[in-house]
Formats: C-alpha cells, structure tokens, sequence
C-alpha cells in the first residue's frame, strides 16, 4: 500500500512523521492562509489561479514566504505526483510560523508551509440530480479585519458553527447575509440565482471570497451568452429566484432546491445550472487533456 506523504517546510515525508510545533501561530491564533484545490487525473485545476489568490493575499496580512509563486505550484505538483490518488483533495497552507504566545509577532518569523493531498471521493451525483436545502443565517458574515476584500484565512471557527448549525436543522450548507441583511457567501461556497435568464451573484468585498470556481463559471457564463449582474442580493432575492446554486473547489456547481422552509422555483435543479455545470466539467476535461 503506497504512502501518504505531505509537504512540510522543505520536506516530502509520509503523514505520520509530519509534526507542527504547538506554538505555531497557525495552530494558537489561526494566523495564516490556506487553498483547496482539486487534482483531476493528477492534474490540479486552475493552480496558477490558486497561487495568484494566495499570493495576492499575503501582503494584506503582512507575510511573506520563502518560495516564489512559480515553486510554491512546483511544490504542490511535486506533492499530488507523490501521492497515488489521481482524483484527489489537495491543501495547501502556509502560517506565520513558530513564536512564543502573545498576538503581537517579531517580522521575519519562517513561515510554516505544508501541502496535503487525499483521495477525493466525489460528491454524491445524487445530490446534484435533487438539489440540496439550506439556511439562511442573519448577521452571519464576518469579514477578516478591515481587509477590502476577504482572504481564506485558516481561522474558520465562525463557518464551522454555523454549517454545524445548519447540518441540525437538516440543510447543507449556510448562507451568511451581512449586517444590512445583503447576502454574502456560504460557510465554503460562493452563491449564485438566477432570474429572468440573468446569472447574479454578490459582488466581492470583506464578506464575500473571490472563488476559483465563482471566477471560473462568471466568465464561462459570459462566453456562453449569459448576462451576468454582480451586485448586492437580499433574501427576498433567493426567496423568488428561478433558480440557486452554489460553488466551491469540491461540489464545482451544485443546485440547491431549498431556502429556509422555501423551495426554490419548481423545487428542482434549473436549466442553468445544469447547463453551466455541464461546461465546467467540459473545461476542466479539456485543461487535463492538455496536461
């Protein structure tokens, strides 16, 4: 049986030898950056716009890595060839590093960088044939700090106790609306509706993370003739939508057939979103082909 082995600050080694110091940052304050990404026949989608996100997003939390963009990508090639799983969960994330205790930090700590590829089970079809249910959760977005624009942090208690609270109530997944009830992102997912034939979907802020997967299907959306509306959303907006659908790196696009207590439409997955899933999965064979 092969091993599994992961990437840990310079180092290909089996899972088991893996040890993070317990005064990593990561570890005590959340103080750090991840991606997840998905590896189709051993190849991972959209990695150069993974490292462009995680790179744009490093000087905004004032970090810096020992590795260029170009070999952080090496790196996590290097990682999923290393592994036997041509379908595969890669994540790829990088903390401030090892300090004593204290939120404040001296500049220059080595960071700390890992990479962990696991076999990808994918997600159930039946679930992209029926659609899924979710919650809507009022005052629940939380943006990172002052940031312009959100950045995947690896402090994610706040989705966990809100998709753990959705999970009890029967839904899959929580939809966050911000403090003026504006519709933001799920706990891992960007949104989407659609209404009158116009694919909308909230705009990027501190709320809202620029999605690989919500980038990819804006502008799959526009090649295919769809009009597009990048604007604020409410409730009511879900509420009477034709239909809903959402996105992230693992479900590519996933309808959902239920808000609250209210179905969606005709309570089944619309024309669009099969429609744009079905050219998601066309481009992502075509980028492996290409590999």
């Amino acid at each position: 049986m092969s091993k599994q082995i992961v990437f840990l600050n310079g180092f290909f080694i089996p899972i088991q030898s893996a040890q993070i110091s317990i005064l990593d940052r990561g570890f005590s304050y959340g103080d750090g950056l991840f991606e997840t990404m998905r590896a189709y026949e051993g190849n991972v989608f959209r990695l150069d716009w993974h490292m462009e996100r995680l790179f744009d997003s490093l000087p905004l939390i004032g970090m810096d890595l020992p590795v260029t963009r170009k070999e952080m990508a090496a790196i996590v090639r290097e990682t999923v060839d290393r592994n036997p799983w041509p379908s595969a969960y890669v994540r790829l994330t990088v903390t401030r590093g090892e300090a004593p205790p204290g939120l404040l930090y001296d500049a220059g700590l080595p960071a700390t960088v890992t990479a962990l590829v696991q076999p990808f089970n994918l997600h159930s079809s039946k679930k992209h044939q029926k659609g899924i249910s979710v919650m809507l959760v009022p005052h629940g977005a939380t943006p990172t700090g002052n940031l312009a624009h959100r950045v995947k942090s690896c402090n994610f208690l706040p989705g966990i106790i809100f998709r753990m609270e959705a999970k009890k109530n029967g839904h899959e997944e929580a939809f966050l609306l911000d403090d003026q009830g504006r519709l933001t992102e799920g706990t891992t997912s960007n949104i989407f509706l659609v209404k009158n034939g116009i694919l909308k979907t909230p705009p990027l802020n501190q709320y809202v993370l620029p999605g690989i997967t919500r980038r990819t299907l804006i502008a799959l959306a526009k090649s295919l003739g769809i009009s597009v509306h990048v604007g604020n959303l409410s409730a009511f907006d879900l509420y009477t939508a034709d239909e809903v659908f959402i996105t992230n790196t693992g479900v590519e696009v996933l309808p959902v057939i239920r808000v609250d207590k209210k179905i969606v439409a005709n309570g089944k997955p619309g024309s669009m979103t099969r429609q744009l899933h079905k050219a998601y999965l066309k481009i992502v064979d075509e980028e492996t082909d290409k590999c």
